[in-house]
């Protein structure tokens, strides 16, 4: 079971939902202040060519993912780039083991490695999300760079390892 539970994102995407931009603003302001690597991460993707409008999705997605921890009530370190860099590496390694496979297969193989990670919930959540928006898209060549960062997103919660707790 993951570190998020689905009552836990069910939560996170209700009150992002009701925020207005203001109140958006805010808690980017405060990614900017306690994570601000994940913010970079999504900030980037203008500079490999998306569109300010395409990056939305994204920002979107930030807010959801860094309320669900703070929801969570735990302690995240700070995700770093070499964190970030890491983790984007190994799913792009997993994602290349489904090149070539039909559709079928390639769906197959994803439903797999969702099934088996940490943050199920949360990948799920990305996952339609995403898929949602590509079918409402015109999709570019640089929409990939918002994908990645997104699923990063996630796999950074899953992955990042936590601080020991020293109470015993």
């Amino acid at each position: 079971m993951g570190r998020i539970s689905s009552v836990t994102l069910t939560n996170a995407i209700q009150k992002i939902g009701m925020m207005n931009s203001f109140e958006k603003a805010l808690l980017i302001d405060e990614i900017h202040r306690v994570q601000p690597f994940m913010l970079a991460s999504c900030l980037v993707v203008k500079r490999l060519g998306a569109s300010i409008e395409k990056i939305e999705l994204l920002f979107d997605i930030l807010l959801i993912c860094y309320q669900s921890m703070q929801e969570s009530g735990l302690e995240w370190p700070l995700i770093t780039e070499k964190h970030q860099g890491r983790f984007l590496l190994e799913f792009a390694a997993t994602l290349s083991l489904g090149k070539g496979l039909t559709a079928s297969l390639a769906r197959d193989s994803f439903d797999q490695y969702a099934r088996a990670h940490p943050e199920y919930e949360l990948l799920s959540f990305v996952n339609l999300d995403t898929s949602k928006w590509i079918s409402q898209e015109n999709f570019v060549k640089s929409d990939r760079y918002i994908l990645m960062a997104a699923f990063n997103l996630v796999n950074c919660i899953a992955y990042v390892k936590m601080p020991v707790n020293d109470r015993s």
